[in-house]
């Protein structure tokens, strides 16, 4: 019980602070990964940003990467099903 009381203290303070940079570089690392750019170079600079900067690369591909992605139109194949 001790173990516990012994480890609430500053170090928290900076479990917190890493998980909460760590969590946005993942999204955006995984996110570069699965989506699709207008051209291979610029997932491939986003991707190294992201890796090589941490902080920077996720920064820079939340601010201007996410405009370059091209949006994917998702179609059911029911749309254009002919009326009964």
């Amino acid at each position: 019980m001790t173990l516990l009381f012994n480890f609430v203290g500053p170090e928290i303070f900076v479990i917190v602070f890493a998980l909460l940079l760590l969590v946005p570089w993942i999204w955006a690392i995984v996110d570069i990964v699965k989506s699709q750019f207008k051209t291979k170079q610029d997932k491939a600079l986003y991707l190294v940003l992201a890796v090589a900067f941490p902080l920077v690369g996720t920064c820079i591909y939340y601010f201007y990467g996410q405009k370059q992605k091209l949006a994917l139109i998702e179609t059911s194949e029911f749309v254009d099903s002919p009326k009964l």
